[in-house]
């Protein structure tokens, strides 16, 4: 997107165009459907509030190479390879796909 794009939300049949409106309706949005008033009262006292203050075990064995593995620091030939390998999707500075 490039900045000289005009930002809208179009609101009953209203086109909103100031940027601070803007954002204000994106972050109620936002709040309105993170929040627990979407969830009906059994999935939060059931489900949600118990599992939030479950204390997370680990699965990581120590006896697996496998695993033990993934805490070793990633070279820079890796990480070439790695990214030789990639097809990015997004413009670069000069807005043009690679």
């Amino acid at each position: 997107m490039s900045r000289n794009n005009e930002i809208y939300i179009k609101l009953n049949q209203n086109n909103i165009t100031n940027y601070t409106e803007v954002a204000e309706i994106l972050g109620n949005f936002f709040q309105e459907n993170s929040s627990d008033k979407i969830y009906e009262e059994k999935l939060i006292y059931e489900i949600k509030i118990p599992n939030e203050s479950r204390q997370i075990e680990s699965t990581i064995d120590p006896k697996n190479q496998n695993q033990i593995n993934l805490k070793v620091q990633i070279t820079m030939e890796e990480m070439d390879q790695t990214l030789c390998k990639c097809y990015s999707k997004s413009p670069g500075p000069e807005k043009t796909h690679t």
